[in-house]
């Protein structure tokens, strides 16, 4: 793993080239527009983009769009400076985030309810909290894991049984809550809660976590991800 220092160097690169605009302006209410943040080049050039490239960045990523150099209608180059920021983007996730292995056996058990390529995803995200974060119990590492949007409760379950620590599982519908503590209970999990949250309120969110908590969710849809540093953010205020 590269130095701490490298990775923040890395990622001050890429604010200067995207704008510090883009970290704290929620893009949920900009959608299908550009939002205004964006570079008009950038703009013009992604909107540009043919549908088999589309398709191509949705499978691949857009790196390997912008490394062929050709993909818009008009087959313009892209922009240098996106360029730029893709290139420093991936250096970031070759760095941060582990390759993928094998699930271990009991993540690919049916009854634990993940399927292959969940159980994949579930198993690397694992292997990245145990790379890039501490636990502890004193005032330094994560006590406490807090699944947000946890559904039937899969994900939180698999954090405990894998890390050892308590779990919380949040979610907005009350019978996936009833069920997932049912399938807690059926898997022996005493120390895992699952909680009703509606977490697009940040205040209903922030009243959930406490210090040491360690907020996580794999697939943060739509806004849920604005909301859930919004919610951290008045946490911090508070602090």
């Amino acid at each position: 793993m590269a130095p701490a220092g490298v990775l923040l160097t890395v990622v001050s690169k890429v604010l200067q080239l995207v704008g510090r605009d883009a970290v704290v302006q929620p893009i949920s209410n900009v959608v299908p527009e550009p939002p205004a943040w964006l570079r008009p080049s950038w703009a013009e050039y992604l909107l540009g983009i043919s549908d088999e490239m589309l398709a191509d960045a949705e499978r691949r990523g857009l790196r390997h769009v912008l490394q062929k150099g050709v993909g818009s209608s008009c087959e313009a180059q892209a922009p240098s400076c996106l360029q730029e920021v893709v290139h420093f983007l991936h250096q970031l996730e070759s760095a941060l985030i582990p390759p993928p292995s094998e699930p271990p056996p009991h993540l690919r058990i049916p009854a634990f309810r993940i399927k292959q390529k969940k159980a994949e995803q579930v198993t690397t995200f694992i292997q990245a909290l145990r790379t890039h974060f501490s636990r502890g119990t004193a005032s330094t590492g994560f006590r406490r894991v807090v699944d947000v949007g946890a559904g039937l409760g899969a994900l939180t379950r698999c954090f405990q049984k894998e890390l050892g620590l308590p779990c919380l599982g949040l979610e907005v519908d009350p019978a996936k809550v009833e069920t997932a503590r049912h399938l807690s209970v059926k898997f022996g999990q005493d120390d895992v809660e699952f909680s009703v949250c509606d977490v697009t309120q940040p205040e209903a969110l922030a009243a959930k976590l406490r210090p040491g908590d360690l907020v996580v969710g794999l697939h943060p849809c739509g806004s849920l991800g604005e909301h859930i540093v919004a919610a951290i953010a008045s946490m911090a205020a508070l602090g």
